[in-house]
C-alpha cells in the first residue's frame, strides 16, 4: 500500500519556467481619474489607455523620449503621452453628453432656475506630477440666451 502511495508522485519530473514580471505600470493614472459615478465610455477608455502596451511596437518617439497615443469611440476620445516604459504622463480626455451627476444637476438648478441644459461635455486633464483635475462645461439656455458654465463633480462652480 506505501508503494502505491509514493510511486505516482515520483513519477512526474519538475519543470522549470521562466519569471514572469508583472507591473502595474499605470495604477497611478487609474487611482487618480477613478469616478465612481463615471458613465461606461469614461470607464472604457480610461481602461484602454491604462493597458496599452509599447512592447513590440515600432512608435515613433520624440526628443524628449514621449509618444502620444489616441483613443477614440462615439461618445469621447482620450489623448495619452507615454514614457519609453509605457507609463502614461499625462492625458487630455473629453466625454460628450454624458448622464450629469445628481450634485451638478442640483448645483444647476439652483444657481440657473429656468435654464435648460442643452450640451454637456465632461473633461478630465491628467498629469503624472499633479494628478487629474475633472469637471464638466455645460451650455445652458433660456429665452434665446446662452450661459457655458464650469462646474466639478459635486457641483461647485469653477
Amino acid at each position: 500500500m506505501l508503494l502505491g502511495v509514493t510511486y505516482p508522485m515520483m513519477s512526474q519530473d519538475p519543470i522549470m519556467l521562466s519569471e514572469v514580471v508583472i507591473r502595474g505600470t499605470n495604477y497611478q493614472y487609474l487611482n487618480a481619474t477613478n469616478y465612481t459615478e463615471a458613465i461606461v465610455p469614461v470607464y472604457i477608455l480610461e481602461r484602454e489607455a491604462a493597458r496599452f502596451s509599447v512592447a513590440g511596437r515600432d512608435i515613433f518617439v520624440d526628443e524628449y523620449g514621449t509618444f502620444s497615443v489616441a483613443f477614440h469611440i462615439p461618445e469621447g476620445k482620450v489623448v495619452a503621452v507615454y514614457n519609453e516604459d509605457g507609463k502614461i504622463l499625462k492625458t487630455i480626455e473629453r466625454y460628450v453628453n454624458p448622464n450629469l451627476p445628481s450634485p451638478v444637476v442640483y448645483a444647476l438648478h439652483e444657481q440657473f432656475p429656468d435654464w435648460e441644459i442643452v450640451h454637456d461635455v465632461y473633461h478630465v486633464q491628467y498629469a503624472e506630477d499633479y494628478g487629474a483635475e475633472k469637471f464638466f462645461m455645460v451650455n445652458l439656455k433660456k429665452d434665446g440666451k446662452f450661459m457655458k458654465v464650469k462646474v466639478d463633480k459635486v457641483g461647485t462652480f469653477m
